[in-house]
């Protein structure tokens, strides 16, 4: 098992401290007296910093380190932490020897040590075995890489690299997206403000996203539905390879992340994306004709709890049995999307079997489908690597018709 460090963390004065306990104290608040409200934590930390608009980007870069860091070990911190315990106990805790020295102590239950809720990292221990697992824990723990993905309708991905590296950025090009860039150090400006984001060049995504968005391997003048599509960061993947010639549908229930995804859409020079919020016409018109369908569905998210550490805490065996409801429904909606040879891209950010090889079999077994090649793609969280995502490619069955 791997030997828990303390991470070489931005220095915390006493004001930086005061924000890290506030927003905390806030946050937990929030939770509980709106449960059902579900505020992830990157969207609290953005209002925050909107009503305080004086903390730099210096102080806010290890602001948010901070209370990322503290969230993901909240349990494990409740352990080795003086009474009373809150968050400013939690933070002592994390800052001092302790941290390190109860790391390996047999005393504390090993998923207090992975800082993870016992049923979830049961699910994790039966699917990877014990070693794997709390390793795996420890790793979505840390802070995530920060990883871009360029847009080739406008610029090469080496020309793109050219312009980070003269402004002294630390990055290196993705191993296995063609299209990725990897910064080994986050930059201290405001990402979102470099023109060459305002410009369209380029994207935040991690590459494991990236290569799950690849696998639906759309031509020009074909007809594409990305069903549960968020705010168009997969379809942003994948549509270059149309050339804006063709035709992508994006589906999501929530208007405003298709508010936002028609704004990046603009940006990335792509003319032809559709978004539709209500799905009755949508159908008339998609019935039996698509190519492709991107079903990125609604998962536990467990592969990406470096970037979303809240939500572990907000996971129960109830939650995933009602999310893999929701994935069957979601795959019985769209099938009968699909034209004659198309094929249906099932994709997860979770790291749960129930959600992913489990699933799909489920699927095929119900729909009368079947895995092209018989294979799957899965990536496990990697320290300054990859996120975890699953996809499958799924087909219908030869002779058999769906209803």
């Amino acid at each position: 098992m791997k030997k828990l460090r303390l991470p070489n963390l931005l220095r915390l004065d006493n004001d930086r401290q005061k924000h890290v306990i506030s927003i905390l104290e806030a946050f937990e608040k929030d939770n509980q007296v709106n449960p059902g409200k579900n505020t992830p934590l990157d969207l609290f930390l953005r209002y925050y910093f909107l009503d305080n608009k004086m903390v730099s980007p210096s102080d806010r870069a290890a602001i948010v380190d901070y209370v990322y860091r503290l969230t993901s070990y909240k349990l494990y911190l409740s352990a080795i932490s003086r009474r009373p315990i809150n968050w400013k106990s939690r933070l002592e805790a994390f800052v001092s020897p302790k941290f390190e020295e109860n790391f390996m102590n047999g005393q504390i239950p090993p998923h207090v040590r992975a800082s993870f809720p016992e049923d979830l990292y049961n699910l994790m221990v039966e699917a990877y075995g014990e070693k794997e697992a709390f390793d795996m824990c420890h790793i979505l723990n840390e802070r995530p890489p920060l990883t871009v993905r360029a847009n080739t309708m406008k610029i090469t991905r080496h020309d793109l690299f050219r312009k980070f590296q003269k402004k002294k950025f630390k990055v290196e090009k993705c191993l296995h997206s063609p299209m990725g860039i990897q910064f080994n150090e986050r930059p201290k400006t405001n990402f979102f403000k470099l023109p060459e984001y305002s410009q369209g060049f380029f994207e935040i995504q991690d590459e494991g996203s990236q290569l799950c968005a690849m696998r639906v391997d759309c031509k020009p003048g074909q007809t594409v539905l990305d069903y549960c599509g968020g705010a168009g960061g997969k379809t942003l993947a994948f549509a270059p390879f149309m050339h804006n010639r063709g035709q992508i549908f994006v589906h999501d229930v929530r208007k405003s992340v298709l508010l936002q995804a028609k704004r990046r859409f603009k940006r990335a020079n792509l003319g032809n994306v559709q978004t539709h919020s209500e799905k009755h016409k949508l159908w008339q018109t998609i019935n039996r004709k698509c190519h492709w369908v991107l079903a990125d569905v609604p998962c536990t998210g467990t592969g990406t709890l470096r970037r979303n550490p809240d939500m572990k805490w907000k996971f129960s065996i109830k939650m995933l049995q009602g999310l893999c409801k929701v994935q069957e429904e979601i795959v019985k909606e769209v099938v009968p999307c699909l034209r004659k040879g198309g094929k249906l891209v099932y994709t997860t950010c979770s790291i749960l079997p129930q959600e992913n090889l489990m699933q799909v079999m489920n699927l095929c077994d119900k729909f009368n489908l079947e895995i092209e090649n018989g294979k799957h793609f899965q990536v496990l969280p990697k320290s300054n690597g990859m996120d975890g995502f699953f996809s499958a490619t799924l087909i219908k069955k030869q002779g058999l018709l769906i209803d």
